[in-house]
C-alpha cells in the first residue's frame, strides 16, 4: 500500500470544509419534547432514558435540585439545519471540581447520545468536531461518562483519549419483539416466574405505595407520575 504525502495547506482546507458541514452549538434550553428531537429519537438506536419526556423532566425538575447546569450539545447539518446529534449533559460542582457528565442524577440505567446510526460515519469523518465540542464544554475539571450500554464510536471520536473501565454492575440485553406475557413465558424459567409471583403478591398485600415528601424539600409544583 502506498501513502502519498498531503500538503499542509490541503489538509487544513479539508478541515475547514468539514467544519462548514456541521453546526455545533450549546443549547441549555433545548426543547426535548420538540418534533425534531422526537424525529431523531425514532431514527436513533439510543436507550429509553434519552426519551423526550424523560429528559425534559430531568432537566426541568431534577437538575435544579442538584445545582446542575444544563449543557446540551447539538450538531446540525449546515445546509439543511437537520438535527443530527444531541449530547444531553450537565455541569455540576462536587469535591471542589467542576464535572461534565450525562443528565443522570442516579435515576437512569443507561446513558447515551442521540444520533442516527447512518450519520455516525459522517460525524466521525469530521476531524474538527472533538475540539469544537470541547471548547463548548468549558469550563470543566473532569468529564465522566458512566452507564454506557456499549462502546459508541461517535462518543469515542469526540473523546479519543478517555480512559475506559468496565462498569461495576451490568445486565444482559434482551430482544423484545412480542408482548410482555409471551416474552416472560418464553424467556423466564418457571421457577423464577413462581418466585417473582410470590414477591409480587407479598408486595401487593403491603398496600398501595405512597411517596412522602420530606420537610424542606418542597417541589416547584405538585408531583405527578409519568404516564
Amino acid at each position: 500500500m502506498c501513502y502519498q504525502p498531503v500538503h499542509p495547506m490541503s489538509f487544513h482546507s479539508r478541515l475547514r470544509a468539514a467544519a462548514d458541514t456541521f453546526d455545533v452549538a450549546l443549547e441549555p434550553t433545548f426543547e426535548f419534547d420538540s418534533a425534531e428531537h422526537q424525529s431523531l429519537l425514532e431514527r436513533s438506536a439510543t436507550t429509553a432514558f434519552q426519551g423526550s419526556r424523560w429528559l425534559a423532566t430531568l432537566y426541568r425538575e431534577v437538575a435544579p435540585a442538584f445545582a446542575a447546569e444544563p449543557v446540551t450539545v447539538t450538531v446540525r447539518e449546515r445546509d439543511t439545519s437537520r438535527l443530527m446529534l444531541v449530547l444531553p449533559l450537565v455541569r455540576r460542582r462536587a469535591n471542589r471540581l467542576i464535572w461534565i457528565e450525562f443528565a443522570d442524577f442516579g435515576v437512569c440505567d443507561y446513558l447515551a447520545l442521540v444520533c442516527e446510526p447512518s450519520d455516525a460515519r459522517r460525524l466521525i469523518a469530521d476531524a474538527t468536531l472533538p475540539a469544537r465540542i470541547w471548547r463548548l464544554l468549558a469550563p470543566f475539571d473532569v468529564i465522566s461518562f458512566t452507564k454506557l450500554p456499549h462502546e459508541d464510536p461517535v462518543l469515542k471520536h469526540f473523546f479519543p483519549d478517555a480512559r475506559r473501565a468496565r462498569m461495576r454492575v451490568s445486565a444482559h440485553s434482551a430482544e423484545w419483539n412480542t408482548s410482555w406475557s409471551e416474552w416472560r413465558a418464553a424467556k423466564v424459567s418457571p421457577s423464577l416466574r413462581h418466585e417473582l409471583d410470590i414477591k409480587r403478591r407479598r408486595f401487593a398485600k403491603a398496600g398501595t405505595p405512597v411517596l412522602i415528601l420530606k420537610a424542606g424539600c418542597a417541589p416547584s409544583r405538585a408531583w405527578q407520575p409519568m404516564e
